[in-house]
């Protein structure tokens, strides 16, 4: 906890967000009552035995797995304070219990915390990707349009109208991602975000412009 303290990356990152917990006293010490109830905890207090680092950081992991993982009490405080939370939420959680995985006891103040991107070359390519959906909505959105057999693209769901539009944004401007691999994606993508059943349209729905695509290509 110490070297999460010392992070500089982590100091630096909380010096420009804008949750603050100090008027959450009372969430605060629920996380500290459920910590404390936990088996792992319980059996670290009772134990006599002098633990390693290794122990120790593992105890670590297994509070936050225990108390933060899953809870509906905080899922539901942050979806109040960001929207977005409810999505990010599972990943954060991934992020977190990596990043103490990484720490050893030789971990100085100057490690680099886990980054958004995998590197470079994906944060260019989701940067380029949200910008060539902007720049090209119009078409994208005609695409969608013709193949809906007369309905008009508006009485497409919002998050099935947004899922085809990037797919199709990817199909069109990304010819080297194999064109089988973008619509699994984004069908799998589908199955996470929208309705029941939303994934199967989309899939019949980016079949049909693709071949549309790939017949105009030819000609």
């Amino acid at each position: 906890m110490k070297q999460l303290e010392d992070n500089r990356e982590l100091k630096a990152f909380r010096e420009h967000q804008v949750i603050d917990w100090t008027d959450e006293e009372e969430l605060v010490r629920s996380f500290l009552n459920e910590g404390l109830a936990l088996d792992v905890v319980d059996d670290y207090l009772k134990s006599s035995a002098p633990s390693t680092y290794a122990q120790e950081r593992e105890l670590w992991r297994n509070i936050y797995k225990g108390v933060i993982v899953g809870n509906e009490t905080l899922d539901e405080l942050l979806e109040e304070k960001s929207l977005y939370w409810n999505d990010d939420k599972d990943i954060i959680d991934t992020f977190v219990l990596k990043t103490v995985n990484r720490f050893t006891e030789d971990t100085t103040p100057d490690m680099p915390l886990l980054p958004k991107y995998r590197d470079e070359s994906d944060w260019q390519f989701a940067n380029e990707l949200l910008r060539n959906c902007v720049a090209h909505e119009k078409e994208l959105l005609d695409l969608i349009e013709s193949s809906t057999r007369g309905w008009r693209v508006e009485r497409i769901a919002l998050m099935d109208r947004v899922i085809l539009q990037v797919a199709l944004c990817e199909i069109q401007y990304f010819s080297s991602i194999p064109l089988t691999v973008s619509i699994n994606e984004y069908v799998e993508i589908a199955k996470h975000y929208s309705a029941p059943g939303s994934s199967r349209y989309i899939n019949a729905t980016l079949d049909t412009v693709s071949k549309k695509l790939t017949l105009n290509k030819q000609q």
